[in-house]
């Protein structure tokens, strides 16, 4: 769940950045309406302490499994070729 929300807010930055520069005469333009609540999901997300804990403790232990179980992969008996005599 963690992952999805910083998805969300990179996606929302990259929506923001890349709109920047948009220029629009419509009361009832699409684009500035998601710049809106692009603007207000940063603001009520990324501002909360606690969210940004969450978001990079769960992403720190997810690289530290990943990098754990490629240091030291599962050893089997098949893998160091031990003959199992019945």
């Amino acid at each position: 769940m963690s992952i999805m929300l910083l998805f969300a807010m990179l996606f929302s930055v990259f929506f923001l950045v890349a709109e920047a520069g948009h220029h629009c005469d419509d009361d009832d333009c699409a684009i500035c309406a998601c710049m809106q609540i692009c603007e207000k999901q940063l603001r009520d997300v990324g501002g909360s302490l606690p969210v940004s804990f969450l978001v990079v403790f769960s992403l720190s232990v997810l690289c530290a499994k990943v990098l754990y179980s490629a240091v030291y992969p599962k050893a089997f008996l098949f893998s160091y070729k031990v003959r199992l005599n019945i």
